[in-house]
């Protein structure tokens, strides 16, 4: 289950940057990814795998071509989350940060940052849920992924129950581990904003 750190990495960090440059509506760049966002919404996980594995080089390696279909998958949704999140924060924030004395990159350490992580956080962490349980499309092929480690088990001994359940358990434990986290994160950096609008 190697890929879905490095899957969920890549894609936080592809969507993010995207997010950042299509706020910025550059006229040429942000059509190309509207295109990129409409295309991968419509296009299904699993074709993008076998397009990634039989189409593209990757030199017939599931493992690459798993990730690499994974990164653009979510990253087209992560790209959009993060866009809407930079434009929900007020603007009027930054000037107000501004006029505090505040340079770039205070103002979006203490101002933006924050209000980002607030607003995002919750749909990200959906999306990663989402990536965590496409990774059993790698099995189609030929990446030996958990579930295709069950089916081999069950082959061999005969018992299904067990080894699906300690599947679906191991599946759970990450999706909720990740939500835990984000919401450990979610709360310090309320905290955060709390305690400095005290210190005011």
């Amino acid at each position: 289950m190697a890929i879905i750190p490095i899957a969920m990495f890549l894609a936080l960090f592809v969507g993010i940057i995207l997010g950042v440059i299509r706020s910025m509506k550059i006229p040429v760049i942000n059509q190309i990814l509207s295109l990129y966002i409409i295309t991968m919404r419509g296009v299904p996980t699993i074709l993008l795998m076998f397009i990634c594995y039989f189409v593209l080089n990757t030199g017939s390696d599931p493992r690459t071509a798993a990730i690499l279909a994974l990164v653009v998958s979510n990253g087209a949704y992560i790209t959009e989350i993060a866009r809407g999140g930079i434009e929900a924060v007020d603007k009027r924030q930054r000037e107000a940060a501004k006029s505090l004395g505040l340079n770039l990159w205070q103002s979006i350490y203490y101002i933006i940052m924050p209000q980002f992580i607030l607003l995002v956080s919750p749909a990200i962490v959906g999306q990663l849920v989402l990536l965590i349980k496409a990774t059993a499309y790698a099995s189609v092929i030929g990446y030996i992924e958990l579930i295709k480690m069950g089916v081999n088990l069950m082959q061999a001994t005969f018992l299904p129950l067990p080894i699906f359940f300690y599947s679906a358990v191991f599946y759970f434990i990450a999706c909720h581990s990740l939500k835990k986290i984000a919401d450990y994160i979610d709360s310090n950096v309320r905290m955060k904003i709390m305690g400095e609008k005290k210190d005011y």
